[in-house]
């Protein structure tokens, strides 16, 4: 449900994550993600709902992975 709500595309390979149009359901205001494995490599991410949309922060990643946001 949260690959779902976030748009989550993994590629192990190329070490690349994207979220396209993440959303958070109303009654989550945050959500942070950590220890997220994409291949070799791990991210945290926090996600913050506002009115119209959700704003993305990488709290910390490995340098060699790529992380997109598509709205």
């Amino acid at each position: 449900m949260i690959q779902a709500c976030l748009g989550l595309e993994f590629d192990g390979i190329q070490r690349d994550l994207t979220l396209r149009s993440p959303r958070l359901p109303q009654s989550i205001e945050w959500l942070e993600l950590t220890r997220l494995h994409v291949g070799d490599t791990s991210t945290e991410i926090l996600l913050k709902r506002y009115q119209h949309s959700v704003g993305v922060e990488v709290l910390r990643k490995q340098s060699a992975l790529t992380v997109r946001v598509v709205v």
